[in-house]
């Protein structure tokens, strides 16, 4: 297998460059951000050029980029998408319906959002991580060794997206800003079920967008109303994550490792944004409870974050997400909370009870191991587009 591996400095760049070679794949890597996902001259040259040169089984990227699949339908290869982020715009290209393109989409509704604009080789994948670099980097083999002490009692790692676009529009009527923060502050009381799209209105929309110039892009599929709600899922997301991180420096030991303003939560312990691959995993093995806060926008899927935090050895204390309680078991492989009471009540509760809460982590990990790393992950991706081609 011979893969063009086109790469826009993601964090899972190294990982998947491992899990190739011990696939035994070749790769050929490109790196290079687009002015444009949809032409490039420059890139659409580069990929010309490499094509030309060497024979390719495929093109593979995490996130769908219209460019390359039409080089890739093209040439006549496939074109290998894992939808890594969500939202990920880019599906909502016209050109998601080429015949080469094999989507694979980590969120459950995100995948029939993308069936339902005509893909033609689209499938359900859970992310993955690289169980080999974190067994390596923080010495987990066959049992996670218990940990004698802890760096940190809880952590958090993320944005607090505190310069979302929603509170950059200060010239909406009060009236429509009024709607807007209701229908925020109900989403924000249910987690499993996404409603705002239920929630706004053809002639709701049409007002909002009579403030809120918008433009049009003919290349793409998505309508404003979508725009507006992934402008809310951000805002629902900022709002949810500093009450909830508030609510818990204000009775615990809580670090916050973030690139954001972090004087917005007061009595925590800020040390700014850090390494995926260098830091991340030992501030995840080294934290008694590892908090998640999914971005709203992910509405079925499981968070990478998730298994980043299991597959370290951590800790994982999460909102609830179906398809994480799906593929793993609550209350014996992570621990998920449905309110603000209920979530400092775990954390009160599993500060203290130091071996269940290590079983937990335990339990969680060997999942990760047996069916999350990238080794398997791309075994199930290549094994559908080998029966499919």
């Amino acid at each position: 297998m011979n893969i063009l591996y086109y790469c826009w400095n993601e964090n899972s760049a190294a990982d998947i460059e491992q899990a190739f070679s011990n696939a035994g794949f070749s790769f050929v890597k490109v790196t290079y951000r687009p002015n444009s996902y949809d032409a490039d001259p420059i890139l659409e040259q580069q990929i010309d050029d490499l094509l030309h040169q060497y024979k390719f089984d495929c093109i593979y990227t995490f996130n769908y980029v219209p460019i390359l699949s039409e080089i890739a339908q093209k040439y006549r290869i496939p074109y290998i998408a894992w939808i890594y982020d969500c939202p990920n715009l880019t599906i909502y290209s016209h050109t998601v319906t080429n015949a080469c393109n094999y989507l694979f989409l980590f969120d459950r509704a995100m995948y029939r959002k993308t069936c339902s604009l005509g893909a033609k080789h689209a499938f359900h994948m859970p992310l993955a991580v690289q169980t080999n670099r974190l067994n390596l980097q923080l010495n987990l083999s066959g049992q996670i060794p218990a940990a004698d002490t802890y760096s940190y009692d809880i952590s958090f790692v993320g944005s607090l997206y505190e310069n979302n676009l929603y509170d950059q529009i200060r010239y909406l009527p009060d009236r429509l800003h009024g709607y807007f923060d209701g229908a925020m502050r109900a989403q924000q009381e249910v987690w499993g079920y996404h409603f705002l799209e239920e929630l706004i209105g053809d002639d709701l929309l049409k007002e909002t967008l009579s403030y809120i110039q918008l433009e049009e892009n003919l290349a793409y599929a998505f309508s404003p109303r979508q725009i507006i709600i992934n402008m809310l899922d951000q805002k629902i997301t900022s709002d949810e994550r500093i009450r909830l991180l508030q609510k818990t420096a204000q009775t615990y030991t809580l670090d916050l490792f973030s690139g954001s303003h972090c004087n917005i939560i007061q009595n925590c312990r800020v040390h700014g944004a850090i390494s995926y691959t260098d830091e991340m995993p030992f501030v995840f093995r080294n934290s008694k409870i590892n908090l998640n806060i999914s971005l709203r926008s992910i509405t079925s899927g499981i968070p990478l974050r998730c298994l980043d935090v299991m597959g370290a050895g951590g800790f994982l204390l999460s909102n609830y997400q179906p398809e994480l309680a799906e593929y793993f078991v609550p209350g014996e492989d992570f621990i998920y909370f449905e309110s603000d009471e209920d979530m400092l009540a775990k954390i009160d509760y599993f500060l203290v009870h130091e071996k269940e809460r290590k079983e937990i982590a335990e339990n969680g990990w060997g999942k990760i191991q047996s069916g999350f790393s990238y080794e398997k992950k791309l075994g199930d991706i290549f094994s559908v587009i080998d029966f499919h081609l």
